[in-house]
């Protein structure tokens, strides 16, 4: 009997694209584009893993501990989503905290 896939099947993912925006190294908090109005920082402790213009795919829609895949690099990487929804001067004040 073949399985059909639907929406509630756990296994489909929903890949979103962002393009890392900026980065505050000292802290590990990036800032990625999803649009030009919507934008959601990330935190990692490895920091070198990601440099402004990388193109990262992922489930971008809810904060917390998410896999992504940066796929400039082709490596995928597990972080903490702090933030989703910003607009740009919100998201680079985020990522800045102390």
């Amino acid at each position: 009997m073949k399985s059909k896939l639907t929406n509630s099947n756990p296994l489909i993912v929903i890949m979103e694209h962002g393009i890392v925006y900026y980065r505050n190294t000292r802290r590990g908090m990036f800032v990625v584009m999803m649009n030009a109005d919507n934008f959601l920082v990330f935190e990692s402790y490895e920091i070198t893993a990601f440099h402004v213009g990388d193109i990262l795919a992922g489930n971008f829609s809810t904060c917390g501990l998410v896999e992504i895949m940066n796929t400039t690099t082709l490596k995928s990487h597990s972080v903490v989503i702090q933030n989703i929804g910003c607009n740009e001067s919100l998201a680079i004040d985020k990522a800045d905290l102390p």
